[in-house]
C-alpha cells in the first residue's frame, strides 16, 4: 500500500492523486456508511472502524485522517488565538488601572 504524492498540486486531493470524481464517490460511501452506523443504534466503535477499513481503500482513509488532522489543527489554533487575545485585553485592561486610565 503506497500513495504517490505530488508536492507541486495547489489541490491537497489532486496532490494525492485523486481524481475530480473521487471526492464525489467518497462522500457518498461515508453518507451510506454514516447512515448504517446511525440505523442500527447497536454498532460498536470497532464495527464502525472494520466497515471503515473494508470499504474505503488506503488511500480514502488517508485523505479522511489528514482533512481530521487538518481540522483539528485549526480548530485547536483558533481557540489559542481566541485566548491569547482575551489574555491580552485582560493585561491591557490591568495595565490602564495600574496607570489610572479608564
Amino acid at each position: 500500500m503506497s500513495l504517490v504524492f505530488n508536492h507541486t498540486k495547489e489541490n491537497f486531493s489532486e496532490a494525492m492523486g485523486m481524481q475530480e470524481g473521487d471526492s464525489k464517490e467518497l462522500a457518498m460511501k461515508l453518507s451510506k456508511i454514516t447512515s448504517d452506523f446511525v440505523k442500527s443504534g447497536e454498532m460498536k466503535n470497532s464495527e464502525l472502524a472494520e466497515q471503515l477499513a473494508l470499504e474505503l481503500s488506503y488511500s480514502e482513509l488517508v485523505y479522511i485522517a489528514t482533512n481530521h488532522v487538518i481540522n483539528t489543527a485549526e480548530s485547536a489554533l483558533e481557540k489559542m488565538k481566541s485566548s491569547t487575545e482575551e489574555q491580552l485585553k485582560e493585561l491591557l485592561s490591568k495595565l490602564k488601572e495600574q496607570l489610572g486610565e479608564d
